[in-house]
């Protein structure tokens, strides 16, 4: 994926979890640096990855081992 590619997911993450927990279900702190932030953030990153694996994947985008 590279490391532009490794950022924008994380960034793309981030911003997915934040919108999950502060939005969708109430948690965390709009207006300040708090704990549910950041674990929304790392949840979002996660669910972004496995969206972007399981496109990779159906795509045929997978390497083998010589």
């Amino acid at each position: 994926m590279g490391f532009l590619g490794t950022v924008a997911v994380g960034i793309v993450g981030a911003l997915v979890g934040y919108f999950l927990f502060t939005s969708v279900l109430g948690i965390g702190d709009s207006d300040k640096f708090d704990l549910g932030g950041i674990i929304g953030a790392v949840i979002g990153t996660m669910l972004v990855l496995l969206v972007y694996r399981a496109f990779v994947g159906r795509r045929g985008g997978t390497r083998t081992a010589s």
